[in-house]
């Protein structure tokens, strides 16, 4: 079982700063929410392949990580999340531009 920690910047103030200094440097408004999230996952396990409605950036602290990368060719600028082969969100549903797709795709 993988474990999350969420907005470990509240305990931080030197989180906070550095997340305060991406946020300018990205000329992102004030309102955008910004948080850290810490993932600890045990060797070999992950989450199925997904897209988020938001920015991320990953940095890995400790081990290895194999990603798989695929253009999202289904929707444009979402606004929710989606994990492939799980319902669409009914709000995401609204504004796909072709169906989901199952499983990634060969190449």
């Amino acid at each position: 079982m993988g474990l999350l920690f969420k907005d470990v910047q509240i305990l931080s103030p030197l989180l906070q700063e550095q997340l305060e200094q991406i946020r300018q440097s990205l000329s992102f408004s004030a309102l955008t929410v910004s948080r850290c999230l810490v993932y600890a996952t045990p060797d070999g396990k992950g989450t199925a392949p997904h897209f988020d409605q938001n920015i991320n950036f990953v940095l890995q602290v400790r081990g290895t990580k194999k990603w798989s990368l695929a253009e999202n060719t289904h929707v444009t600028h979402p606004l929710t999340r989606h994990t492939m082969g799980q319902p669409t969100d009914p709000e995401l549903s609204t504004y796909i531009d072709s169906p989901m797709p199952n499983m990634m795709p060969k190449d």
